[in-house]
């Protein structure tokens, strides 16, 4: 469902495995999906307040996005906060979840 409607291009920023003085050197992944506004100030699922956060649908990778991360989209850098896996009920994955916050 997500890919077949995936509209918007991102970019997804994943902590590779080499460790450079003290920093992980970024690996860029190329990927589709939609995006959602989200504005919350209460309490959320996601362990606090997120403010002007935004949640990407992405449609499925090679393989499984990972925290720490970032999400570039539109010239902006949105830190990734919480990342879900969507599946049918077959187990199949249908996408990524990911809350972000920033920008």
């Amino acid at each position: 469902m997500i890919e077949k409607n995936a509209r918007l291009e991102f970019t997804l920023k994943q902590a590779g495995d080499e460790i450079s003085d003290g920093k992980y050197d970024w690996i860029s992944i190329p990927c589709r999906g939609l995006l959602l506004d989200m504005r919350s100030n209460d309490f959320n699922l996601y362990g606090g307040t997120l403010q002007d956060g935004k949640v990407f649908l992405i449609a499925p990778l090679p393989e499984e996005p990972l925290l720490p991360g970032f999400v570039l989209y539109g010239n902006k850098e949105y830190e990734i906060k919480a990342i879900k896996t969507l599946r049918n009920l077959r187990g199949v994955v249908l996408g990524y979840r990911i809350v972000a916050a920033g920008g």
